[in-house]
């Protein structure tokens, strides 16, 4: 052995690149970037007069003409009995 040479004695090896010590595999801290699941979007449909707003973050907002079965009913104003009762 070399005195001016670092050895592999001198990191604590045994000079047998294939020690009976080896660490076990780590598991991964997070799931394959393969096979994970697309995270849901949320989206939200809004009705102003005769308008479908559609919000979607992923896809992208749109706006058409809002489908009659869609339509939500006219609001109607309330009697003043009818109001003291709502807001019980």
């Amino acid at each position: 052995m070399d005195p001016n040479g670092r050895g592999p004695e001198e990191y604590g090896h045994d000079g047998d690149s294939r020690s009976a010590r080896h660490r076990p595999p780590r598991e991964p801290l997070t799931p394959d970037f393969g096979q994970h699941t697309p995270a849901l979007a949320r989206t939200v449909q809004l009705v102003s007069g005769d308008f479908l707003l559609t919000v979607n973050p992923v896809d992208g907002s749109e706006i058409e003409l809002c489908p009659p079965a869609e339509r939500p009913a006219r609001p109607v104003r309330l009697a003043p009995a009818a109001r003291a009762e709502a807001d019980r």
